[in-house]
């Protein structure tokens, strides 16, 4: 990974991070949407429960007035840049737990330091060596009663940055950091306009500088109104058979997911408590993701509550170690969270439709996916290749064989298996030769050495006249056959490996 993409993936791997990165709150990253258009002239309906602040002129009124009617925003404190600099930099701010992460990683290649000097905080990254191109400043500069950047094109550092400020701004103010976000997020999410947080446009609609008010305390019903929809989740996509991961924030609700389109873990969670707005964001997340069984979700799922079907589970996620495992730092405390798990295996295949064995080798027929066990395997051609109760296949001679596997859930899977040699054996140190005849002296014992038997077929030997030449091996699975020369004469010798027949002649002298 380049370093410069890890500098910008740390900050969007987890929750007040992620929140900028994902244009939650930044227009058009990574997504390249542009936030420009105001809202339409209309009361807004989509993603809100019940009918959200009307909406005029193009723009939303800055919430102080639409709940206040007349309510002047108060002037920004003398000190207030201090004060916000202060919690950016306090131990246990979303920017050191950061810091540390990437310092941590790097080492001394990267500084990550932030300063302030009168009305402005810069953060500053100085890298070293393959760190390099992450090196830069950005200020975050007091304009009036706004904490303002500057954006530049492409810069993801600086945007990313500006989401701790935005953080520590709230904990200056005396709110929670999260819910100040997630409300940016769905103001830039639906295009709407606060006098809280504004975005400056050139002509062609792309953003020039954020603002954001640091006077006082935000009055935001909308919280209250609006759940996750489909502009929430506007960088996502539906899911294939590649396994990904996706978080989003906006309003007062998050949402997390791990998986692919076959087994996935859909988590959303909300400030306090679980209400309507939970289930309509997990509706919309399911919607978008599409995991398999999905239309039954949507179907049947009609209110926020504990389900169990074949296909889906809805459940309360009040196991604390499974929150803090899974969802890192969005397992805020003050978040409620609610899951959805899919599970549609994939249809069971082979690993492989083809195996190649030597005469006495072993390869393994291997089912992948599906909840049907294999319970029986053929062999079309036993004489060639057999398969135990295991799917382990063994060559027995040169040919092939197709093995059919049954499973419990009835698939039916076939892989052609392939013998590339015959068993073979040498009558003491010469290759056999088919009714060759191999002497031996009298008392003495002849040596048939056996290659490319399959443990699992005996042998049978075999002597014509036991009384001139006799088969002293007894052990059925022997790859060394011993036979003795009893009197003079000429006997007839077979010995069968793998159900293939050496047939040879024994004169004893």
């Amino acid at each position: 990974m380049r370093k410069r993409e890890f500098i910008k993936k740390s900050f969007v791997k987890k929750a007040v991070s992620i929140a900028c990165a994902s244009a939650l709150f930044v227009a058009g990253i990574p997504s390249g949407k542009a936030f420009a258009q105001d809202a339409p002239d209309a009361a807004v309906t989509a993603g809100n429960t019940e009918t959200a602040a009307t909406v005029t002129g193009g723009s939303m009124e800055a919430a102080a007035t639409v709940t206040g009617g007349s309510t002047v925003l108060a002037p920004a404190a003398a000190d207030c840049m201090q004060k916000i600099y202060e919690n950016l930099i306090k131990d246990g701010s979303a920017f050191t737990k950061n810091q540390k992460e990437i310092q941590e990683f790097a080492g001394d290649q990267i500084v990550y330091a932030a300063s302030i000097n009168g009305n402005t905080i810069t953060i500053t990254v100085t890298g070293k060596d393959s760190y390099a191109s992450s090196s830069g400043a950005w200020d975050y500069v007091l304009e009036g009663d706004y904490l303002t950047y500057v954006s530049k094109e492409g810069d993801y550092q600086g945007d990313a940055y500006f989401s701790y400020l935005v953080g520590a701004a709230a904990d200056y103010l005396g709110m929670d950091s999260d819910l100040v976000t997630g409300y940016i997020a769905g103001l830039t999410n639906k295009n709407l306009k606060s006098d809280y947080y504004i975005i400056e446009k050139d002509t062609a609609g792309n953003p020039l500088k954020y603002k954001l008010y640091v006077g006082g305390a935000y009055d935001m019903p909308e919280l209250g109104q609006y759940y996750l929809d489909a502009d929430s989740f506007a960088v996502m996509s539906a899911l294939t058979s590649d396994y990904t991961s996706g978080y989003t924030q906006a309003w007062k609700l998050r949402m997390y997911y791990t998986g692919n389109k076959n087994s996935v873990d859909i988590y959303i969670g909300e400030h306090d408590a679980l209400t309507g707005l939970a289930y309509q964001s997990l509706v919309e997340a399911v919607k978008v993701l599409q995991p398999l069984g999905y239309e039954d979700f949507i179907a049947n799922y009609k209110e926020i509550s504990e389900v169990s079907k074949d296909v889906y589970q809805v459940s309360f996620v009040t196991d604390q170690e499974e929150l803090k495992d899974t969802l890192n730092e969005v397992a805020d405390s003050h978040y409620k969270y609610i899951k959805v798990h899919f599970d549609t295996p994939l249809p069971p295949s082979l690993f492989s439709t083809k195996i190649s064995v030597k005469a006495g080798g072993t390869d393994w027929i291997n089912v992948l996916n599906g909840n049907g066990e294999p319970v029986k395997y053929a062999s079309s051609n036993k004489k060639v290749a057999t398969v135990d109760s295991n799917g382990g296949v063994t060559g027995l001679k040169k040919g092939t064989a197709k093995i059919t596997v049954t499973c419990s859930d009835g698939t039916k899977l076939t892989c052609k298996v392939t013998v590339t040699s015959d068993p073979a054996v040498k009558i003491g140190g010469k290759a056999y030769k088919k009714n060759k005849t191999y002497t031996v002296k009298k008392g003495k014992t002849l040596k048939a050495v056996i290659t490319g038997k399959a443990s699992t077929v005996k042998n049978t030997y075999q002597t014509s006249k036991k009384k001139i030449a006799k088969i002293a091996t007894t052990d059925k699975n022997a790859e060394t056959v011993k036979i003795k020369g009893v009197k003079k004469g000429t006997s007839k010798i077979t010995i069968k490996v793998n159900g293939v027949s050496f047939t040879f002649k024994v004169k004893v002298k």
